[in-house]
């Protein structure tokens, strides 16, 4: 993820943690969506059934691997300039963001 959406995760973060932390339990899937400026959960099956077949894999790996490390798997969708992208963070409120 580059710089300028790993920045838009980090300011809202809040909002992202809460969303998760709300269903934990389910481990949902993070979407910021940057048009309407929300943040949504989903079931991680409701969200993979949106994707493309190579998304889905792709979105199997990264999820697999953010259960193991206890990881929130966050995706920013960005219409204006078509693109869907993700990354996995520490399931904290709070987070070291110089490591990103």
């Amino acid at each position: 993820m580059d710089d300028h959406y790993l920045d838009l995760v980090h300011l809202h973060w809040d909002t992202i943690y809460r969303a998760y932390s709300d269903f934990a339990d389910k481990k949902p899937i993070i979407l910021l969506h940057l048009k309407e400026a929300k943040v949504y959960d989903y079931p991680f099956s409701d969200f993979k059934a949106t994707l493309s077949p190579r998304s889905q894999k792709s979105l199997d790996r990264e999820y697999q691997a953010a259960l193991k490390n206890d990881d929130i798997v966050v995706f920013v969708r960005d219409d204006d300039s078509r693109k869907l992208v993700s990354v996995s963070l520490p399931a904290e409120s709070t987070v070291v963001w110089d490591q990103f």
